[in-house]
């Protein structure tokens, strides 16, 4: 009889402490789910912060590639025009030189004649 008071006893015990461990178990479970929920949040905040600095980034690089085609444009205009004038000074220097060669024909002529 005190055996099986004893075997009472501590199937008691058992039942008692299998109801802790159970009732734990939820609160473990609970707080890894709680733990779980935000982890999943936040990793769904740096992908979306990450989206936007993503996003903000390659607007950049656009504006600046369209910056860059701009100046690429006038640094091409200005050197068209630079090209254009010393197309101008060249055929000035070309246009005095012949004007000179013949002025210098005509004095060397003059003075043979005069010889």
């Amino acid at each position: 009889r005190d055996y099986y008071k004893k075997v009472l006893e501590y199937k008691s015990a058992a039942e008692r402490y299998a109801k802790k461990v159970g009732k734990l178990q939820e609160v473990v479970e609970g707080l890894q789910y709680d733990k779980d929920t935000k982890l999943y949040e936040e990793s769904l905040a740096a992908a979306k912060q990450q989206e936007e600095l993503d996003r903000d980034y390659y607007k950049k690089v656009l504006e600046y590639k369209s910056a860059a085609e701009r100046y690429a444009k006038k640094v091409g205009k200005l050197q068209e025009v630079v090209e254009g004038l010393q197309y101008d000074k060249d055929t000035k220097l070309y246009e005095e030189s012949l004007a000179a060669a013949k002025q210098q024909e005509e004095l060397d002529r003059d003075y043979y004649k005069k010889v």
